[in-house]
């Protein structure tokens, strides 16, 4: 589970650790240890909603899935080699993929 700061975005963090790979309990876990004062609900909204954003990324079509995918695979490599500014940036691409609210 990828690092980050206090400041950053639960939103963005939930999608960047759902795209990482991270089971659904660490997730929470680590919710509670960086945001605690986060409810158990919005917890839940924020895991349901990272999913379905994931899942209208699959349904666009292979080609975004193929690129979502690759850089999935960047920021692993990035991660496992300590290239973390390789990382940060893979996910701000992973970000780019995510619908407008």
């Amino acid at each position: 589970m990828s690092d980050l700061t206090p400041k950053a975005d639960p939103a963005a963090q939930v999608f960047a650790w759902i795209v990482e790979g991270c089971r659904q309990d660490d997730i929470e876990d680590a919710l509670a240890l960086y945001y605690p004062d986060l409810k158990k609900r919005q917890v839940t909204k924020l895991i349901k909603e990272a999913r379905h954003t994931i899942a209208e990324l699959a349904a666009a079509g292979p080609d975004k899935a193929w690129c979502l995918a690759a850089y999935q695979e960047v920021y692993r490599r990035a991660i496992e080699s300590g290239e973390l500014g390789v990382a940060v940036r893979a996910i701000t691409h992973i970000q780019k993929f995510r619908p407008p609210r």
